[in-house]
């Protein structure tokens, strides 16, 4: 399409019908890698990568990222990261993969003169991180669905933009993935915020793998993990700083 695009002698419905495709293109190619990462993750074939890493070094990418169309809408686009926020020893990539999904929604459904605020605090032996913003919200009955597959909230903003409906369930597997959890807290009109609560440093324990292909599983060794949450009632993070992004 980008060819087509920078074709001479094309009209501006030709460019119009390559933008078309390029935008139908990256939709679908979006999808196929949704799917594949689920199927990944319910398979017990997505692996983890752990690394140790600062807070910072995710979000200022993230930020970044999400800048432009949050500009280009106006919104309020802000970070709140304690100077002394301790280091991950997490897979830093699937964090990324989380908090990128939960940040681009939180732009895409604010509508113009919002705002949308990336936050983490550390308590005892995890990190809470938060994606609020000042969106349409999510009704009561609605607020389970979304972390469904294929499934997005009903109201009119949501169906103004495109999606797999992938983006939040996926966001729920990857978050167990890290031994965590995700929660929401939204309502209609006022906004919504996403919680997701992952300890500082993941686990190793061998967890149970299912190869689908030969529609197998090898029980010899493995064993049921249910990574738990940790709380120490210590309390870290006390100097937030609030940075305008």
């Amino acid at each position: 399409s980008d060819l087509l695009i920078n074709t001479q002698n094309f009209t501006e419905k030709h460019i119009r019908w390559a933008g078309n495709i390029r935008s139908s293109g990256e939709q679908l190619l979006s999808l196929i890698n949704e799917i594949l990462d689920l199927a990944k993750i319910e398979a017990g074939k997505m692996e983890v990568s752990i690394t140790e890493f600062r807070f910072d070094d995710v979000s200022e990418g993230l930020l970044t990222m999400a800048r432009p169309l949050a500009e280009k809408k106006n919104i309020d686009l802000q970070s709140v990261i304690p100077a002394d926020i301790k280091n991950l020893r997490q897979d830093r990539v699937k964090l990324r993969q989380i908090l990128a999904n939960l940040l681009s929604n939180a732009v895409k459904f604010t509508p113009e003169g919002g705002k949308v605020v990336l936050k983490v605090e550390q308590e005892g032996k995890n990190h809470i991180m938060t994606v609020s913003d000042t969106g349409v919200g999510i009704a009561p009955e609605e607020q389970e669905l979304v972390f469904e597959k294929f499934r997005q909230a009903g109201n009119t903003l949501t169906r103004e933009h495109d999606g797999t409906g992938l983006g939040l369930s996926i966001v729920r597997e990857l978050t167990k993935l890290l031994g965590g959890e995700v929660s929401l807290q939204s309502e209609l009109g006022k906004g919504s915020t996403f919680t997701v609560v992952i300890p500082i440093e993941l686990s190793t324990e061998p967890r149970l793998e299912v190869d689908l292909y030969y529609g197998s599983v090898d029980f010899s060794k493995a064993r049921r993990v249910e990574p738990q949450l940790e709380d120490d009632g210590s309390q870290g993070g006390k100097d937030p700083e609030t940075k305008a992004s």
